[in-house]
């Protein structure tokens, strides 16, 4: 099984620390989506054996898509693919975008999870980093959302904000549990080269984050989430039972996915890697052939697949299985594993439990400098 992620890279504005690819122009989404739809056709002999289990509508902002072109799109899935009965449909929205109509319509076009970029509930924050909305926008979305019949909700947050104190996300957190959402993705705030917030703080118009507030708060958001009762099962991401994310579950496993429109990602589940062009302009004319290359890839080799697997499994609340890892890269490469492993056992920062080398509760925070220590470099 597979999946299939369409990029949407358009927002009405630009948030101070994003880094992924978006227009903060939806001038062209009729010529993206036609083009994006183009290709979906066009790849579908690249998938010959793949059924389709997840599809994940990410951005940018898909909210600000016609509600239609969602539609059209999922219909092209199932016309063109053999889809799962219980497929997981989830479609990214910012709360100013959700209308009752728009609501009813994702419902009716096969929507069935819902990730809102809710960020904080509390205005001022909201207006610190950049947002639209307002915390009672954010409340009123989750609201709608829950009475247009959606189960699966689950929403953003941004904890490690300067200025913010614990007292803030606290109550960020409260208010995500109050209003029954089944999952929550909690995130760090962090200053990517070239965005506006990086230049602000540069400039001094805005303090940077400090790390040691940030593992603070990260503990602060892994308890109240597990005294609740959710899962914490991967660094960012907190589930009650049953309500896991599937398209990234697969993604954090390995399984292949297929990244449709501008700057989309693909994984064959082996070692190809392909990307599309990071231009709405190019994109489009690429797809019409009136254009230049439009899409590269790679082949993994056998040290990326290594330190790939490393990285995405100790991430995870289960961690790496250490059988399908020697199964994979031999038993020289298990023992050097398990060799640099030994100090972060010592420390307490990493277990061996049930056959996996995880990361512990005072790990996870610094899972990407630890699994770096594992990575083949030569």
């Amino acid at each position: 099984m597979g999946g299939i992620y369409f990029h949407i890279p358009f927002c009405r504005h630009k948030c101070l620390y994003c880094n992924f690819f978006s227009v903060a122009n939806t001038s062209q989404t009729g010529r993206v989506v036609a083009a994006m739809r183009r290709e979906l056709a066009e790849r579908r002999k690249d998938w010959p054996d793949n059924d389709i289990s997840t599809v994940y509508f990410g951005g940018g902002t898909p909210s600000v898509l016609p509600a239609d072109d969602i539609a059209a799109i999922l219909e092209d899935v199932r016309s063109s693919f053999s889809t799962a009965q219980d497929m997981e449909v989830t479609l990214e929205a910012n709360p100013d975008d959700v209308s009752a109509e728009k609501v009813r319509m994702w419902r009716a076009a096969g929507v069935n999870r819902v990730s809102l970029g809710v960020q904080s509930f509390d205005t001022a924050t909201l207006a610190a980093i950049g947002r639209r909305h307002s915390g009672n926008d954010a409340l009123r979305a989750v609201d709608m959302l829950h009475r247009g019949g959606f189960e699966n909700i689950t929403l953003d947050i941004i904890y490690g904000i300067p200025g913010r104190g614990d007292e803030i996300l606290a109550d960020d957190l409260h208010k995500a549990l109050y209003s029954d959402v089944k999952h929550v993705s909690a995130y760090a705030l962090t200053v990517e080269p070239g965005t506006a917030l990086d230049v602000l703080i540069r400039r001094g118009k805005m303090s940077a984050p400090d790390d040691g507030d940030a593992a603070r708060q990260f503990l602060l958001v892994k308890d109240t989430l597990e005294t609740a009762g959710m899962e914490h099962y991967e660094i960012s991401n907190f589930a009650f039972p049953g309500f896991r994310s599937q398209h990234n579950s697969a993604y954090w496993q390995g399984k292949p996915y297929l990244g449709i429109g501008p700057s989309a990602h693909s994984f064959d589940g082996k070692r190809e890697r392909r990307w599309n062009t990071a231009s709405a302009g190019g994109y489009v004319t690429g797809i019409g052939g009136g254009g230049g290359p439009w899409w590269e890839s790679e082949e993994l080799s056998e040290k990326d697949r290594h330190n790939e697997m490393i990285m995405t499994a100790l991430r995870t609340c289960e961690g790496l299985p250490t059988d399908v890892f020697a199964d994979r890269f031999g038993g020289d490469a298990l023992s050097r594993l398990m060799k640099t492993a030994e100090k972060y056992i010592r420390y307490g920062t990493a277990e061996i439990k049930d056959g996996h080398l995880r990361l512990t509760r005072t790990g996870l925070f610094f899972a990407d400098g630890i699994a770096a220590d594992f990575f083949y470099t030569d």
